[in-house]
């Protein structure tokens, strides 16, 4: 199983490949992420503002104080071994922030 300390949040024009055909939300095998998101939102119902904004709350730590922010649901990746694109991309996403 992949480990998630190394995880990048997909934009929504990056594009995922399903090794099965159903893969339990949607039925095509390769799905833009955009597109996936909006089929969990039809699969669970209105999720905009999850989605969109997010949502209003306060996150308790272990150890810690509540912090009051937002959540929003996102497409998380973590790929297996070293990605040299997906690392390279980063850095260059960092120089323009």
């Amino acid at each position: 199983m992949s480990d998630f300390k190394q995880s990048i949040i997909l934009q929504e024009n990056c594009v995922i490949d399903f090794p099965e055909e159903d893969c339990g939300i949607c039925s095509d095998r390769t799905v833009r992420v955009d597109c996936l998101l909006e089929t969990i939102k039809n699969y669970l119902g209105n999720l905009d503002q999850w989605i969109d904004e997010g949502i209003t709350c306060e996150v308790l730590a272990p150890g810690g104080i509540w912090q009051e922010g937002r959540i929003r649901l996102r497409i998380e990746f973590s790929p297996e071994g070293t990605n040299t694109l997906f690392d390279a991309r980063q850095e260059l996403e960092g120089f323009k922030n």
